[in-house]
């Protein structure tokens, strides 16, 4: 009985032990195992868009892109954590998450660079580039320091007569002027006002020679049957809904793009400096020149919201739409929009047609989450060389991010249907090696 009794004893302890050793196995395996205890419900990445892209100097040899990535409709930031990764969307990019490529149009040409290039002036040329992608920051409203603090939405809108086709000069009614017969950017922005969190604060500011631009209201105030603009800054929508609705009738004058861009900052945001403050920007452009003074120069707009508030710029997201075909005034990208939007941290995005406001897929989103800030992807290129001459150019690649395992990719070309105008994703830089 004893020898027994021992023998079970020992076996207890055998069974012990096998069960010491099969947990300890079982904890080092997922221990092995980077996918064991992590959340699959947090956001995945699911598409890349690019929004534009800034000159870092006039000769363009290094241009900084800008890159906005998404889970669904939202953006992921630096402190964003995703399904299946132990560390942040900060610290998991670098710039070798980032390739360019060819585009399908090109394959074939025997350009062997990931990047081709057309001059935007009709000149009959289309040459392959270099690109190369050196550094990577994510680029806050103001400061990294500003991030976590409330933030201000200005929506600063034209309302000029062009809008509707009245001539801004004679006051004349003309059809052939009318840049957004069916009021489509008011659908995109009542949209992009309902889309953004509720913490956030927005004002509206008109834009035209008729009267104050900067207005004030009461929150509770109703619309009533004489909608207007209400400037001061409200996290209650109603107020800016109601202005929007209001800027669907009598569009009059011209574009005090300038004057206006100053009275919102010395009457908008300084008087509201504890919020971050962007300022979004919808012109149909300056019909002849803006009367009230050139938004470049020395003191004057883009100095002020390059400097902004202490000495952290004031980000201008510029929405540009650009005139018929049947106007007389200036049709095509803005330089001068650019270095303003640039010179602030912001951005400038070019509209062919107002149908893009309802039409497109991508506008929306790229917006909504610009106004939480933007990664910017630097890159090296080869049109510093002088055989590229000083000129507008237009940019077709293909961005491939890499995050979390998955692979999206944006492509930056022209629409392969001639009669869609909507499609065309390049985007724009203008060599001006001058000194002008």
């Amino acid at each position: 009985m004893t020898t027994r009794g021992n023998g079970v004893e020992e076996l207890m302890r055998m069974l012990n032990w096998s069960t010491v050793v099969v947990v300890s196995l079982v904890l080092m395996t997922a221990a092995c195992d980077s996918t064991v205890g992590l959340d699959p419900t947090r956001p995945t990445f699911t598409k890349v868009l690019v929004p534009g892209v800034c000159p870092a100097n006039d000769s363009l040899s290094r241009v900084d892109l800008s890159v906005v990535l998404l889970h669904g409709g939202e953006a992921l930031v630096p402190d964003s954590r995703i399904a299946r990764e132990f560390r942040s969307v900060g610290e998991l990019l670098s710039i070798d998450s980032f390739r360019f490529n060819k585009v399908p149009q090109d394959e074939g040409t025997g350009f062997g660079e990931p990047g081709t290039v057309v001059r935007d002036d009709g000149t009959n040329m289309k040459r392959g580039i270099n690109l190369a992608a050196v550094d990577l920051e994510f680029a806050y409203p103001g400061s990294e320091d500003r991030k976590r603090d409330p933030r201000l939405v200005v929506l600063v809108m034209d309302h000029s007569g062009s809008l509707s086709g009245l001539d801004p000069i004679t006051g004349r009614p003309d059809p052939t002027l009318r840049t957004d017969p069916r009021d489509e950017r008011i659908s995109f922005f009542q949209q992009l006002v309902g889309n953004l969190p509720d913490r956030y604060y927005v004002s509206l500011v008109k834009m035209n020679d008729r009267g104050a631009n900067i207005t004030d209201c009461d929150a509770d105030q109703a619309c009533g049957e004489m909608e207007r603009v209400c400037s001061k800054p409200f996290r209650n929508r109603e107020p800016v809904r109601c202005g929007l609705r209001s800027l669907q009738f009598n569009e009059l004058g011209r574009t005090p793009l300038n004057q206006t861009l100053k009275e919102v900052m010395s009457s908008v945001i300084e008087p509201n400096s504890d919020l971050n403050p962007v300022v979004i920007v919808f012109s149909d452009g300056i019909e002849a020149e803006d009367p009230s003074g050139d938004i470049l120069g020395e003191g004057q707009a883009a100095d002020i919201y390059q400097q902004g508030i202490a000495g952290n710029p004031v980000p201008i997201v510029f929405l540009h739409l650009q005139p018929p075909a049947t106007s007389p005034f200036e049709r095509g990208r803005s330089s001068d929009f650019q270095q303003l939007a640039c010179r602030s941290g912001g951005e400038y995005i070019f509209l062919e047609d107002a149908s893009e406001f309802t039409e497109s897929s991508s506008l929306q989103p790229m917006v909504q989450n610009r106004v939480d800030g933007v990664w910017r992807l630097s890159t090296d290129t080869n049109l510093g060389f002088t055989d590229f001459e000083d000129g507008g150019y237009l940019l077709s690649t293909a961005l491939t991010v890499t995050l979390g395992g998955r692979e999206r990719t944006a492509a930056l070309t022209p629409s392969a249907d001639v009669s869609d105008v909507i499609q065309d994703s390049r985007v724009w830089l203008d060599k001006d090696t001058s000194g002008n």
